[in-house]
């Protein structure tokens, strides 16, 4: 297991440091035809479409749409995704509480937890439920965007 460190940056289960926000890009192809593939999971449906609109503008993004956990975890059945933009407040089932088997079904994606609101005590939950980063949806969708690429 990775070493505890502050929640603002750590080692994540998929060997990157644990991120607010902001990170940089990789530089890495993957994907579908070599463009990095995300997974998002968000169940207000113009969040979702704006979400889905900008990584695929700003980063050519393969993108998969998810409204639920269910839904997510269903779409993981058929194919893997680079990154998962996973919402936390979901219905029935949280994003937080999702992540053990989101994790458990793609232990090779980068999975960024993200909130309307929730401050640094979100910050360090998403880091205790072992989420690679965590994102404010107030602080932008460049944030957003670079949240879900690896840190170089």
């Amino acid at each position: 297991m990775s070493e505890r460190r502050a929640p603002a940056r750590r080692s994540s289960p998929s060997g990157a440091p644990f991120t607010l926000g902001t990170v940089g890009t990789s530089g890495s192809s993957r994907g579908q035809g070599g463009r990095l593939s995300a997974l998002v999971v968000e169940d207000h449906p113009r969040v979702r479409e704006v979400l889905t609109k900008s990584l695929q503008a700003r980063l050519g993004a393969y993108v998969v749409q998810a409204r639920s956990v269910d839904d997510a975890l269903a779409h993981l059945e058929a194919e893997q995704f680079d990154a998962i933009l996973l919402d936390v407040n979901l219905p029935r089932v949280s994003g937080l509480e999702a992540l053990p088997a989101l994790r458990a079904r793609a232990p090779r994606s980068r999975i960024v937890l993200m909130s309307a609101a929730g401050g640094p005590p979100m910050a360090e939950r998403a880091a205790a439920a072992d989420a690679d980063a965590y994102v404010e949806k107030s602080a932008g969708l460049d944030a957003v965007c670079q949240a879900i690429l690896p840190p170089r």
